[in-house]
């Protein structure tokens, strides 16, 4: 037995829900108050507060998220100031299960418009969108560049419907553009058998943060095996302290079974990084960050990539720029290439091997001009399936050979033997050419 029913799906469907506050008083007592301060005790006030949320369907294709609160202010200054930030967002980083008594069922809390500003707008259609408020960028698929900031400003992602027949978006563009009243940090602590983590930094954007646990051989420093962790699953984190507290111990290395050990235990070091934002608290960011990156499948063989960023923090400006491409006939027989170039010295490195409690030298020594801001890079890496290629074995070969010119600032970089990021300058040879790194 079967029904059949008339169903109707409505081009357009919205909910919204605002609230308008108006208040006019007129105060009353001793005349001589005003000489306490002037103007804050007038005879006859206003202050008003306009708010709303929207979310829609628009003809069927786009969805439209909205948010606005001017807070509470006199009338005559309620709409202005519209692009600044809160300053009262600490208040926001309080966990009430932490502080306070919860009551109640066990619903969840969601924020569909997270922004620090006074407005928030989401305009989406499909996976594509462009929005103003709070968001992380998102530039991957560049060794050298890529980038996971939070930041409070424009951003836009377009990523075509058409896919190539391993699954991956025919073209992908994703670009930002802010004016940050915060800085990055970024630390990496050396497995220590524990769960406690202790950051360089208090008062934490709260959200902000990208954790991940690398594995690296002990000998070349290079990333055999990188993890996201996530919040609440994998960790906790104090954002008011600057703690993290890891759900499962982080030990010092993998161990292994194989016949062959360099050490004792074998296998790759664990590292614990963590990048976040912070709010100095001795002096005011002033400055911009912009960026993007552009990738296009040509077929399914080749792919092409472009990456740019600026910042200009005053405290560390920095550009960088590079390009890639990526031939491909197998998930494991492959051949990718990267250049890129920046100038500036950007932000600090900071290293620990016993969980923060105390720090490795963030100024190096260097073989170079230390008033050298600029360099280059570049990386060839490919890999081949011996069967595919028409070999009588089986097994697969592969290589990674890179080089850097002058101070070049990326975020995979070894610098001492030690992985280094974007804003950290590597170690030129002393006559300034490039020196290349192979690894078999």
């Amino acid at each position: 037995m079967s029904f059949s029913r008339d169903v109707n799906i409505p081009d357009n469907d919205w909910f919204y829900v605002g609230l308008a506050d108006l208040t006019i008083g007129e105060r009353t007592g001793d005349a001589r108050i005003e000489e306490v301060r002037p103007g804050e005790y007038d005879d006859v006030y206003s202050k008003g507060r306009l708010a709303f949320y929207l979310k829609g369907k628009v003809k069927g294709k786009y969805l439209l998220t909205a948010a606005a609160d001017t807070g509470e202010d006199d009338l005559n200054e309620l709409f202005g100031n519209l692009d600044g930030q809160d300053p009262r967002q600490i208040l926001r980083r309080l966990d009430p299960d932490d502080y306070y008594p919860v009551y109640g069922d066990d619903s969840t809390f969601t924020e569909d418009a997270p922004t620090k500003g006074k407005f928030y707008v989401r305009l989406e259609r499909g996976d594509s969108q462009v929005m103003w408020g709070n968001y992380k960028t998102q530039i991957t698929g560049t060794e050298f560049l890529p980038s996971d900031r939070a930041l409070y400003g424009a951003s836009g992602v377009y990523r075509s419907e058409e896919t190539t027949s391993f699954g991956e978006r025919r073209t992908e563009v994703t670009s930002y553009a802010a004016q940050p009243d915060t800085l990055p940090q970024r630390e990496e602590f050396l497995g220590t058998g524990g769960s406690a983590y202790f950051l360089q930094r208090q008062d934490i954007v709260e959200g902000s943060e990208t954790v991940k646990v690398e594995i690296r051989d002990p000998v070349t420093r290079r990333v055999i095996e990188r993890r996201v962790l996530a919040y609440g699953e994998d960790y906790s984190f104090d954002y008011m302290q600057g703690v993290i507290i890891l759900r499962r111990p982080l030990s010092l290395m993998t161990g292994t079974s194989a016949p062959v050990r360099d050490g004792a235990l074998g296998g790759g070091k664990l590292y614990l990084t963590v990048q976040y934002e912070y709010e100095p608290v001795a002096s005011d960011v002033d400055g911009y960050v912009y960026g993007g990156r552009a990738q296009h499948w040509v077929n399914d063989k080749v792919r092409v990539g472009v990456t740019g960023m600026d910042d200009s923090t005053e405290l560390a400006d920095q550009k960088a720029y590079g390009a890639d491409v990526t031939l491909r006939h197998s998930e494991s027989t492959y051949l990718k290439a990267e250049v890129a170039q920046s100038k500036g010295r950007g932000f600090d490195l900071n290293q620990s091997s016993d969980g923060g409690l105390t720090w490795g030298d963030k100024q190096p020594s260097y073989y170079g001009d230390p008033d050298d801001d600029e360099g280059a890079a570049w990386r060839v890496e490919g890999q081949a399936d011996l069967a595919e290629i028409g070999a009588r074995m089986k097994g697969k070969i592969g290589g990674l050979l890179r080089g850097e010119a002058g101070r070049f600032l990326d975020a995979l970089r070894r610098r001492d033997g030690r992985p280094a990021h974007l804003g950290s300058p590597c170690r030129p040879r002393s006559d300034g050419q490039i020196r290349p790194e192979a690894q078999l």
